[in-house]
């Protein structure tokens, strides 16, 4: 957590001025985000998955290079938990990159549940009425559906 006057360094995308390490001071602490005056003058407001805490042993670049060893985590995943749940840590995923495979994952996930609609009794006889075309519309239909309402209302 972050509080008032602590120093930070942005770990986030370049953008408007910021750069990767840039070092400021938090100025005023709002929901998901602080607001940090920068030494460079840029006054912002950041989301907390693009800060990390300076520490006074170690400078940023120390700990953007130790980062790089352990595999790059570009935001404090216990923090974004702490203030959002479990939607800031997936919206933060996404902002930073973590969810590339997610089409593949869903491709997968329909895919299975497709081919066990495919064995099922109930389906086949009706499935076995229309082409193969058809089928696999139905097929595919009914696996989005029923994931759709299995994990919708979560």
């Amino acid at each position: 957590m972050f509080k008032e006057g602590q120093k930070v360094a942005y770990t986030g995308l370049d953008i408007d001025g910021l750069s990767l390490g840039a070092e400021g001071k938090v100025l005023v602490l709002s929901p998901g985000a602080a607001h940090v005056s920068f030494s460079n003058g840029t006054i912002a407001a950041i989301p907390f998955y693009d800060l990390t805490p300076l520490k006074k042993s170690h400078s940023v670049k120390d700990e953007l290079e130790d980062s790089l060893e352990m595999g790059l985590t570009t935001f404090a995943a216990r923090d974004v938990f702490d203030m959002g749940g479990e939607m800031a840590v997936l919206s933060a995923m996404a902002e930073s990159g973590h969810l590339a495979a997610f089409d593949e994952i869903a491709e997968d996930a329909i895919s299975m549940v497709s081919n066990r609609i495919r064995q099922d009794v109930s389906f086949k006889s009706v499935l076995s009425q229309l082409d193969e075309e058809e089928s696999e519309s139905v097929i595919r239909y009914a696996a989005f559906s029923l994931i759709e309402d299995i994990f919708g209302e979560q």
